[in-house]
C-alpha cells in the first residue's frame, strides 16, 4: 500500500479483515498482487516424524531383545552420522557389555555388526514409526525386538 510492499498470511481460511489506519483508501489501482502462495500446516509430532534419511537414526533408543521369552533389555545410542555411516553402540544391561556400532544406513535400514565371544553378530535396525525401531540380530540364532526412542 501506498509504495510500501505489504505480505499477509492467512492462517485457516482465504480472506481476513485488514485496517490500515491513515493510508490512502485501497482501490484497484493503488493494490497489486505479486503472487499467492499456499502453504500447508504440519502439527509437531508430523514434524518429528519427518525426520527422514540418516538424521532418524541419531539420539537413544531402548527397549528389549531375544529368542522367545528368552529376551533382556538393550540400548543403542547413535552419536554420530556422517553421510549414510552411524556410529555409537550398544549397550547390554543384564551382563554390563557394551559393543561399538560402525554402520551403514541405507534407506530405512541401519545395519552393522560386532563380535564378541559368542561369535560375530549382524545386527539391522529398521524404522517402525516415529519413534521406533525393529531389532534383528543374526549369529547362530536369531535375535529379534523393539526399540523405543527415548
Amino acid at each position: 500500500m501506498d509504495n510500501t510492499p505489504h505480505s499477509t498470511v492467512f492462517k485457516n481460511n482465504s480472506s481476513a479483515h485488514e485496517s490500515l489506519f491513515g493510508t490512502r483508501p485501497i482501490t484497484k489501482k493503488n493494490i497489486q498482487i505479486e503472487r499467492c502462495t499456499r502453504y500447508a500446516e504440519v502439527s509437531a509430532d508430523a514434524k518429528r516424524d519427518s525426520a527422514s534419511g540418516p538424521e532418524f537414526f541419531r539420539g537413544h533408543w531402548s527397549g528389549s531383545a531375544g529368542i522367545l521369552v528368552f529376551r533382556g533389555p538393550v540400548e543403542v545410542t547413535i552419536n554420530s552420522i556422517s553421510g549414510n555411516r552411524a556410529s555409537g553402540f550398544t549397550y547390554f544391561p543384564r551382563d554390563g557389555s557394551r559393543e561399538e556400532i560402525d554402520g551403514t544406513i541405507n534407506g530405512n535400514s541401519l545395519s552393522y555388526s560386532y563380535t564378541s565371544e559368542l561369535g560375530t553378530t549382524h545386527v539391522t535396525l529398521t524404522r517402525n514409526g516415529p519413534n521406533s525401531l525393529a531389532y534383528r540380530g543374526v549369529d547362530s540364532a536369531v535375535i529379534t525386538g523393539a526399540l523405543t526412542r527415548r
